[in-house]
């Protein structure tokens, strides 16, 4: 996906569908302010703040949001980013670090896809670990998984009073 010839990227702060959501919403919400103001409506001293996400992406892509054809080229991209990139569904057991997600996302977009979209879920039954589902295959990394895995070394290792 391109805007401008430059490759599209998303910052690390948007990691979901939701976030993704979110900033598509203050999109049209700066479209409906141009509209307003156009109107006479509404005085440009009124300018909405934007979110730390929809700033950093508009900086990260060169993105003019005063500019009604970036501001539609963004939207669609956004929207299409939303329905069709690729997903990975990641559940924890407790809710990750914001340092945790960021070092997460970038390596993920780095290595797998540029648009890559998490789904975060949370799993209190895990205990450690994680489990990854995508749309093909799950993938569990749990401390519970491991421990099922090995049950005839541990119980042979607690009957013949082995340290494990």
């Amino acid at each position: 996906m391109e805007l401008k010839g430059i490759k599209f990227r998303l910052p690390t702060n948007v990691v979901t569908r939701q976030d993704i959501s979110r900033l598509v919403v203050e999109v049209d919400e700066l479209d409906e302010f141009f509209i307003q103001m156009k109107l006479g409506k509404i005085s440009k001293d009124n300018l909405p703040l934007t979110s730390r996400a929809l700033n950093e992406l508009i900086q990260l892509n060169g993105v003019n949001l005063l500019n009604q054809a970036h501001r539609s080229k963004l939207k669609l991209l956004l929207q299409t980013i939303r329905t069709k990139a690729p997903s990975v569904h990641i559940s924890f057991s407790g809710e990750p670090s914001r340092i945790f997600l960021d070092k997460l996302i970038t390596w993920m977009r780095a290595n797998i896809h540029p648009l890559l979209i998490l789904e975060i879920g949370l799993q209190p039954n895990i205990g450690v670990g994680f489990t990854l589902r995508t749309d093909n295959k799950i993938f569990d990394f749990s401390l519970k998984q491991h421990l099922q895995q090995n049950i005839e070394m541990l119980t042979q290792s607690i009957r013949n009073g082995v340290n494990v």
